[in-house]
């Protein structure tokens, strides 16, 4: 869970982008690998071959949100931005034995709500690759 506030101040041209407050929660399941990993780890040293990597499967299942003000402009709000966003994300996270993983999931609006005459969002897919130096 993480609940990230970015606050803004006023910028050039006396533009203040409103601020956003971002909240998420997440909860994952290790589908496939995780038991192989266990015993990889808990057997005698002489059966610890490295060279055999370990995929590891997660299903994943996020409620993401975003909430931002509405943006002014001279001291004037400007009435189309700003709003209320919130996802339900389902998605799945591939990993091999703490060396890297790679995930995505697929943002679906819960609740929609922008200010003003705003494009509303269908979905979003969001991904990511990370690696680990050893």
């Amino acid at each position: 869970m993480n609940v990230p506030y970015t606050a803004t101040t006023e910028g050039s041209q006396d533009t203040e982008l409103g601020d956003l407050f971002h909240y998420n929660l997440a909860l994952s399941y290790g589908w496939k690998g995780q038991e192989e990993l266990r015993h990889h780890h808990h057997d005698d040293a002489k059966h610890q071959d490295e060279s055999h990597p370990h995929f590891i499967w997660d299903l994943i299942l996020e409620l993401n949100g975003e909430w931002q003000q509405k943006h002014k402009i001279a001291g004037v709000e400007d009435e189309n931005t700003g709003g209320n966003l919130v996802y339900v994300s389902p998605g799945m996270r591939i990993g091999m034995s703490g060396q890297w993983s790679a995930f995505v999931s697929v943002g679906i609006p819960l609740v929609n709500d922008p200010n003003g005459n705003q494009h509303e969002t269908s979905f979003r897919i969001v991904s990511g690759i990370g690696f680990g130096i050893q």
